[in-house]
């Protein structure tokens, strides 16, 4: 049995719909700790945050690359201040002021713990 195929606009709304309020309101909540304001660590599948592990870049830039396309979509305050906040995390401790990049992880206290440059962090 062939299950029944949806039409584009269709699937469209239903995507956005997912996207508009599940996954970035998720993310908005979940993103940043809001006690400190610092990129959560470990976010358990019931919900509890774990902090004393790594923050990675990758992670930051893609908080920033999907909020970013996100708030250009349609600028809600919320999504316009996750991309803030992964911005400035980006630009600031992740990033390498005496030779530029930016470093691949970050201790639970904002400290370098990786100077690595990987290639993947820096596209």
């Amino acid at each position: 049995m062939t299950r029944p195929t949806l039409a584009l606009p269709e699937l469209r709304r239903q995507a956005e719909a997912e996207l508009v309020q599940d996954i970035l309101p998720f993310w908005v909540r979940h993103a940043f700790d809001p006690a400190t304001g610092y990129l959560t660590g470990v976010l358990t599948n019931d919900l509890r945050r774990v902090d004393d592990v790594p923050r990675h870049v990758v992670i930051c830039a893609r908080l920033l690359w999907t909020f970013g396309a996100a708030a250009r979509h349609e600028p809600r305050p919320e999504w316009l201040e996750t991309g803030r906040r992964a911005f400035a995390l980006l630009t600031g401790a992740f990033w390498d002021a005496q030779h530029g990049g930016v470093y691949w992880s970050l201790d639970p206290d904002g400290r370098v713990l990786s100077d690595r440059k990987q290639i993947y962090a820096q596209a």
